[in-house]
Order: structure tokens, then C-alpha cells, then sequence
């Protein structure tokens, strides 16, 4: 085994930033924007998720002739479908914000 000096071990540079969001980010407005384009992929996602999930369970309640179950699919595509809606045009949104005002928010 080598000797090590113990100054050696923790060498971490203090004034160095990290590739993080929370470091690039001087304020909230910086943090929310430097995480805002990661949230419309995530939301893709889900919204993928959603669809196969509520799918399936219209399928499985059509096999077995559950109403109440094929509304319940139905209820959840609803939603996800709702829910991508508000997410996409919160995007057309700032984006219409940041033509009107001259500010980059992206």
C-alpha cells in the first residue's frame, strides 16, 4: 500500500462550479429556466406512461366487459392528455412572453 499524504485526500478546488443546474442558476428565474426544458421532456414521458397505461386498461376492460373500468381508462388518457395541454401551452406562453418583452426566460 502507498503512503498518502493526508493533505492529499481531499483536494477539492472551492471556488469551482459544478456542471449543476443549482450552480449555473445566480437566481430562482436562472434555476427555473435552466430546469424548465428537462420538466417538457419529462412531461413527455409521462405523458407516454399515461397513454399506455390507460390503453391497457380500456383494453382489459373490454375483454371483460367492465364499464366501469373502460371510463376509468378513458379518464386517465383524459387527463394526461389535459394536463400535456396545459404544459405545452405554458410553453407558447413564455415563449409569446419573451418576444413581447425582449427577455430570454429560455
Amino acid at each position: 500500500m502507498q503512503n498518502v499524504n493526508s493533505s492529499m485526500l481531499a483536494q477539492v478546488p472551492l471556488g469551482q462550479r459544478y456542471n449543476s443546474p443549482v450552480y449555473k442558476a445566480g437566481d430562482i428565474g436562472s434555476l427555473v429556466s435552466s430546469l424548465a426544458s428537462d420538466l417538457y421532456i419529462i412531461a413527455g414521458i409521462v405523458l407516454f406512461a399515461l397513454f399506455i397505461w390507460g390503453g391497457l386498461q380500456m383494453i382489459r376492460a373490454a375483454g371483460g366487459g367492465n364499464p366501469e373500468d373502460f371510463k376509468k381508462g378513458r379518464t386517465i388518457i383524459f387527463g394526461a392528455l389535459l394536463g400535456f395541454l396545459l404544459i405545452f401551452s405554458s410553453y407558447w406562453i413564455i415563449q409569446l412572453i419573451e418576444v413581447l418583452t425582449h427577455l430570454k426566460i429560455f
